[in-house]
């Protein structure tokens, strides 16, 4: 589901990286939009719902990136607003009788894994809240080689209890020397891909 311009908070720089303004209606558009294709239409091959991508810059004043932004100059935060989310969209799904057939994935964040950083806080804060409404969390990682990017995917997999944990977009470079900063994505990225780390 991709909130539509019709979903955004009037004062976000651009209405297309909104978050939704009505977060209790956009549960019900989700809802009645899966509903639509799964009962309604049948289709067997929806399994998977993420309700945004990277949106955890939405916490930084004036970032112009960031699918869901969350304007902080509104006294706004993310993390709970994305809870929030989680909590409304979940009570809709288990109403219409179809949250045991989806897999809901959190939280789809991008940035640093060090303790203290954006991916570390984003995976606490939701396990630590609902857990029940994800079932499986996920995270992005780019520009780190293949034993660098284990080592972090496995010290955040310790963070989210009983939750698989997936790199749903990774891009790893080799040990001969390429760096972040010359990274081709067309000729270096090894693998954009889904993994499972537990």
């Amino acid at each position: 589901v991709n909130a539509a311009p019709w979903f955004s908070i009037p004062t976000v720089f651009n209405r297309r990286n909104s978050a939704p303004r009505d977060i209790k209606q956009f549960a019900i558009a989700c809802a009645d939009l899966l509903y639509e294709l799964i009962v309604n239409r049948g289709y067997d091959n929806i399994k998977h719902l993420s309700y945004y991508n990277e949106s955890g810059y939405g916490d930084i004043e004036d970032f112009g990136g960031g699918d869901f932004a969350v304007p902080t100059h509104e006294g706004m935060k993310a993390l709970p607003y994305f809870a929030e989310m989680f909590n409304e969209c979940e009570k809709k799904l288990r109403e219409i009788g179809l949250r045991d057939r989806l897999n809901i994935w959190c939280c789809e964040v991008s940035g640093g894994t060090e303790p203290g950083l954006l991916v570390p806080k984003w995976l606490t804060y939701f396990n630590t809240q609902n857990p029940d409404n994800f079932d499986l969390c996920s995270f992005h990682r780019y520009g780190a080689n293949y034993s660098e990017a284990f080592d972090q995917a496995q010290r955040l997999g310790k963070i989210c209890g009983n939750h698989r944990l997936c790199v749903s977009e990774y891009g790893t470079y080799d040990d001969n020397g390429f760096t972040f900063d010359d990274f081709n994505f067309e000729r270096n990225n090894i693998a954009t891909t889904m993994g499972y780390i537990n």
